[in-house]
C-alpha cells in the first residue's frame, strides 16, 4: 500500500527537466479561482473526429512530456486536451504550491476544462496522480471531501494508477468506479526504493472496481512507469520499451474505438478482444 507521502517522495526524487516542442499543439487558457492562470494543451483529431480526450500528467511532469501518446490518440481521431497542472516542473508558478496544494488545483483544472466543452460526453485519462484524477472523474470517491464524479465522463484510462494511500484514498473508494475503464502497469513499475513486487499496487483501482463493468486491465512485461522514457520522464536514459508501447498504444485505441464522441457503444464493449502476447498479460472484468 501506498501513502501519500511515499508517493510524493518518489516522485520528489525524480524532479523533471523541461522540454520544449518543435511543432508544439495549440495552447489555450483558462482563469480559475484568485485569477490563476490554467495553460491547456490541445491535440486536434486528425481525420474523422470520434470525440474527446482530458487528460492529467503526472507529478511534476507536463502534457508536452506525453506527446508519442497523445498526438498518436489525435492521429485516432481524438481531441485530447490536458492542463499543465501547477505541481509540473515547467509551470511558471510551480514555486508557488506546495504539494498538499496540487490536489485542489488539479481538480479545479479538470472541472473548468470539462465546463469549457460543454455537456458532450468525453473520456477522462491520466498517468500516475493524473490517473487517480481521472479515475475520481469516472466515479472513484477518495476520502476528501469536495470531490464528486463527472456525469459527463464515459470511460477512464488510468495509466499507473496508484494504489491505495492512508488519508487519501482506499479501497473502498475504488470500487465506486462507474464507468468502463481501461488500466495499464508493468511489472517493473515501482518508485526507487520500494520493493520490486509493488508494482502490483497498481492494480489496487481494478482489483477494487466491480466485475461486469466492462473494466479491462494489462500488465507489460519489462515496462516501468515511463515506458523507459517514452513519455513522462523523456530525459530518462533508456533503453526505450518501444515494442511493449506500441502494444499498448494498439490496446487503447481498441478500447476507444468502442465509444463514438464519447458515448459508450455496449454491442463493442461486450465484444472487446486484444490480441494474444507473450510480453503482456491481459485482464477484464
Amino acid at each position: 500500500m501506498i501513502d501519500r507521502r511515499t508517493l510524493l517522495a518518489g516522485l520528489s526524487a525524480s524532479a523533471l527537466m523541461g522540454a520544449k516542442p518543435a511543432h508544439g499543439p495549440q495552447r489555450l487558457r483558462l482563469v480559475g479561482a484568485k485569477d490563476r492562470k490554467i495553460e491547456i494543451w490541445k491535440w486536434t483529431a486528425k481525420g474523422r473526429r470520434k470525440g474527446r480526450i482530458h487528460f492529467s500528467h503526472g507529478n511534476f511532469s507536463s502534457p508536452i512530456k506525453y506527446e508519442a501518446l497523445l498526438a498518436y490518440w489525435a492521429s485516432q481521431g481524438w481531441d485530447v486536451l490536458a492542463p499543465l497542472h501547477v505541481d509540473s516542473t515547467d509551470h511558471p508558478d510551480a514555486a508557488r504550491y506546495g504539494p498538499m496544494d496540487s490536489w485542489a488545483a488539479r481538480l479545479e483544472d479538470l472541472a473548468l476544462l470539462a465546463n469549457s466543452q460543454g455537456n458532450k460526453p468525453y473520456v477522462a485519462a491520466g498517468h500516475s496522480y493524473g490517473a487517480l484524477l481521472a479515475l475520481v472523474q469516472g466515479g472513484v470517491t477518495p476520502l476528501l471531501p469536495g470531490t464528486a464524479r463527472d456525469m459527463r465522463v464515459s470511460a477512464v484510462i488510468a495509466l499507473s494508477p496508484p494504489g491505495a494511500m492512508p488519508g487519501l484514498i482506499d479501497a473502498t473508494g475504488f470500487s465506486k468506479l462507474a464507468v468502463p475503464a481501461f488500466f495499464q502497469t508493468g511489472d517493473r513499475d515501482v518508485f526507487p526504493g520500494q520493493p520490486p513486487e509493488n508494482w502490483r499496487d497498481h492494480l489496487v483501482a481494478y482489483d477494487a472496481a466491480a466485475s461486469g463493468g466492462a473494466r479491462h486491465a494489462v500488465v507489460l512485461n519489462d515496462v516501468d512507469h515511463y515506458f523507459g522514457g517514452i513519455f513522462g520522464r523523456p530525459e530518462l536514459p533508456g533503453p526505450r520499451q518501444a515494442a511493449q508501447f506500441a502494444l499498448f498504444k494498439d490496446a487503447s485505441a481498441r478500447f476507444l474505438g468502442c465509444f463514438n464522441d464519447g458515448r459508450r457503444a455496449r454491442s463493442r464493449l461486450a465484444t472487446l478482444s486484444f490480441p494474444h502476447s507473450d510480453v503482456a498479460k491481459w485482464m477484464n472484468k
